[in-house]
């Protein structure tokens, strides 16, 4: 019996002494600490946080690739599906930039929509990435497993992060083997009968690859719409852009041509004014030339008749007899006035009236020099003198 205690008093020594090992260590992984989350009304869990960093700084923590374990216990009579997504979608939220949580958008969905019933005193949650990716177990049964490793790191840095749940329960999570909840997080254990519950659940257990790939397919067909109602929306813009400067091009090619048009119809009717100006001078030097030649003429006629009157022979017989009459003589003289043609245009019918008005005409010659003003045919100048002979 001596033996027996004996044996048991050095296994109880040998247990003590590897107590603080197995406590603060879980394969491999080193406990940050024990916190212990609460508000005013209720006490709700307790988390616990292992990890590879021999550090309790929250940046290196949370920076870190190496493997990350985090733990919560229930201890709340129960937390309903409201409430659990409530809890870690405001954590999530309120510690992470709006860029990590585009990003983890569907992952950070899928974990708070987690539950498919409530939460029940001493149910354990574990958050665990050494496989590669972030799984999550309910009281063993996996209950969700991203295809990211660190997706961890967006749950983590909503307790470790700027914003944690409580001051408290982040100094207590860093707080290593000083840590003043650790004890009660070993004791608080879930019932088995759990284990079926949380089976029934059917809550998924993996994002299947194929069911990611449709995620993606559908999100690039998604964005390919877009791109393509861009494309069609920009096409759009540019055709009208283009039909926007068409019509201005053709507006404008319309205005220019009808300013060429009204310059060209000012010029030709300018040309039309500066003709008819210049055919209305050359009319009025016409009328001038024609009526200087006329009234030249006219003076010279009247010297021709002057001439023709001063040598008019009236012949004595038919002044005796009292004969009298009207000839008229046509007279064609040369540039010098000298008589080339001579001829009766109108007889008195009284022949020796009429020899007296041609003998009358050929004695005035010469006539005056016929002006360079009037024009000449085949070099002559026609003129008639009226002869009319009275007896008195």
């Amino acid at each position: 019996m001596i033996v027996c205690l004996n044996h048991i008093k050095k296994f109880v020594i040998l247990l003590l002494f590897l107590l603080p090992c197995d406590i603060f260590a879980l394969d491999g992984l080193n406990l940050a600490g024990v916190g212990l989350y609460s508000d005013l009304r209720a006490k709700y869990y307790y988390g616990a946080l292992y990890t590879e960093v021999d550090s309790v700084k929250p940046a290196d923590i949370i920076s870190s690739e190496g493997r990350t374990r985090m733990e919560i216990r229930v201890v709340a009579d129960d937390i309903s599906k409201r409430r659990f997504y409530k809890l870690m979608n405001e954590m999530i939220a309120i510690s992470n930039s709006g860029k990590t949580i585009e990003y983890h958008a569907h992952d950070i969905r899928q974990f708070t929509n987690l539950l498919d019933g409530k939460l029940e005193y001493g149910d354990h949650i574990i958050i665990d990435n050494g496989t590669g990716n972030t799984l999550v177990t309910i009281n063993g049964v996996n209950a969700l497993e991203v295809e990211d490793k660190f997706f961890i790191n967006v749950l983590l840095a909503g307790w470790i992060g700027r914003l944690p749940p409580t001051a408290d329960f982040k100094v207590h999570l860093l707080s290593g083997q000083n840590s003043p909840h650790y004890k009660n997080f070993i004791n608080t254990t879930y019932l088995n009968s759990r284990i079926a519950e949380i089976n029934a659940w059917q809550t998924p257990i993996v994002i299947a690859e194929n069911e990611r790939q449709q995620a993606l397919e559908a999100e690039r067909q998604q964005l390919a719409i877009e791109e393509e109602a861009k494309r069609q929306l920009l096409l759009a813009q540019q055709k009208k852009r283009k039909q926007a400067v068409a019509a201005s091009e053709k507006a404008e090619q319309e205005r220019a041509y009808k300013k060429q048009l009204a310059q060209l119809k000012a010029r030709k009717e300018k040309e039309r004014e500066q003709r008819l100006a210049a055919i209305r001078k050359a009319n009025e030097a016409r009328k001038l030339e024609a009526k200087k030649k006329q009234l030249a003429e006219s003076r010279y006629f009247r010297k021709l008749i002057i001439q023709a009157n001063k040598s008019v022979i009236y012949p004595k017989k038919a002044y005796d007899r009292g004969d009298e009459g009207f000839v008229k003589v046509r007279v064609s003289i040369d540039k010098n006035g000298m008589i080339k043609d001579l001829e009766t245009l109108q007889s008195s019918n009284i022949d020796l009236l009429d020899k007296a008005a041609l003998i009358s005409a050929k004695r005035a010659e010469p006539f005056p020099g016929v002006p360079e003003s009037l024009d000449l045919e085949d070099d002559l100048y026609d003129f008639v003198i009226p002869y009319r002979f009275v007896a008195k």
